[in-house]
């Protein structure tokens, strides 16, 4: 049974797709880990109703206006990492994918005339 499923990974490693998915999931690890790290920063110390706001009573110690100025950077971070998330798996995975495909559309002859009609 193990064996089987180490082929069976092997395999799916020879192809193309699940290469460059596996890249593009670690050249986008590191956006998501800061986007996590400032949506905790945003829940646990921003938040009013959070538990580390109300027991160090931050409300006290800072004013109102930096809390403000905090969540709307901490609010722009989140939102131009998660929000754009798509757009950078999209990217990658072609940036990935197309030197691939490149080169074997290069060594069609078929293809090779096509292209040179245009």
């Amino acid at each position: 049974m193990e064996q089987k499923l180490v082929k069976l990974l092997l395999r799916m490693r020879e192809r193309v797709f699940f290469r460059a998915a596996q890249r593009t999931f670690a050249m986008i690890m590191p956006f998501a880990l800061i986007g996590a790290f400032f949506q905790m920063f945003s829940k646990i110390l921003l938040s009013r109703d959070s538990l580390f706001f109300n027991i160090l009573n931050l409300s006290k110690v800072f004013p109102q206006i930096v809390f403000q100025i905090a969540r709307f950077i901490s609010g722009g971070v989140i939102f131009a990492i998660f929000g754009l998330f798509g757009v950078y798996a999209a990217y990658f995975m072609a940036l990935f994918i197309l030197p691939e495909f490149i080169t074997k559309i290069q060594n069609l002859p078929e293809l090779r005339l096509l292209l040179r009609s245009f």
